[in-house]
């Protein structure tokens, strides 16, 4: 059964107040700015409703591409492909902290060559086998007007969802969508380990002439570039290039100028996420959101 447009979250409070007046039986699944309605009758669904944002604006140009991805790994699964069994969550940030600081007290400063991977997780989907040719062509021929759909469409593989259970009108109880979760966030990870990595290959391939890498974009060098883009063509990677310069390092924060931006920009970084030759991303987390050590 298909899913129809509510309209924007205001339209969604008002229908949630009609049907607790009708004392009608349904269900609200909410995650970020969304929010859908089940409609229920004699425990069967009958229709779904979906709202999203308070105004036009917040919807994101090509949106459509999440449903497209999750669909495409829907297919991939019917059709026999395996679900990936995921032990590791990395973090796609690494810094060369000794590198950035000589180039931020080089006088005079020199500009860095920034390479950054078009529709980078996107296409990672596709390399992996989870989305057919068909899909992928359809998302990269707007990549650029559809860059944050693009990007969501992955996100929302790893999204958190709750459902609340409303019966005649009044809400019972509310739950976690772990069968959504544990469908497609494995899918997620699997793309995220995918492009870590190819992280750490750039990585120790430059050694010490390594700055850093921030989700899909690695900072080096000019002189150094091949050696990069060498990697990312193996891969089947498409990419852009601009210039950077470091600015300043600080205990917490990272800053620099963005030439293809024309604006400063800046980073809470993480010390520990400070590359050396034996550093690894691939790490089993020991510890709960709450601090307390798992039973590993």
């Amino acid at each position: 059964m298909g899913t129809i447009r509510g309209g924007y979250l205001n339209r969604f409070a008002d229908d949630i107040s009609k049907l607790q007046k009708s004392k009608a039986n349904f269900q609200v699944v909410s995650s970020g700015l969304t929010r859908k309605i089940i409609f229920l009758k004699n425990n069967k669904v009958t229709n779904k409703r979906l709202y999203f944002g308070h105004k036009k604006d917040d919807i994101l140009p090509g949106v459509h591409m999440v449903n497209a991805v999750r669909k495409n790994i829907d297919s991939y699964i019917d059709k026999g492909g395996i679900t990936p069994i995921i032990k590791y969550k990395p973090k796609l940030v690494l810094y060369n902290f000794k590198q950035i600081e000589k180039a931020v007290n080089k006088n005079p400063r020199e500009m860095i060559y920034a390479i950054d991977i078009n529709a980078c997780y996107f296409r990672t989907a596709f390399n992996l086998g989870f989305i057919s040719e068909n899909a992928y062509k359809k998302g990269w021929e707007k990549r650029k007007e559809h860059k944050l759909g693009l990007l969501a469409s992955i996100g929302s593989l790893n999204k958190h969802e709750t459902i609340e259970v409303y019966k005649n009108g009044k809400p019972t109880e509310t739950l976690t969508n772990w069968e959504y979760k544990n469908k497609y966030s494995p899918f997620y990870w699997a793309i995220i380990n995918y492009v870590a990595e190819v992280m750490m290959e750039i990585a120790h391939a430059l050694g010490d002439n390594f700055y850093m890498w921030l989700t899909d974009c690695v900072y080096v060098d000019r002189k150094h570039k091949k050696v990069v883009t060498d990697i990312l063509d193996k891969y089947n990677y498409d990419y852009k290039g601009f210039y950077i310069e470091f600015t300043n390092l600080k205990a917490k924060s990272l800053g620099w100028y963005d030439y293809k931006a024309n604006e400063d920009k800046y980073i809470n970084h993480n010390v520990l996420l400070n590359y050396t030759p034996n550093y690894t991303p691939f790490k089993i987390n020991k510890y709960n959101k709450h601090g307390f050590k798992k039973n590993i």
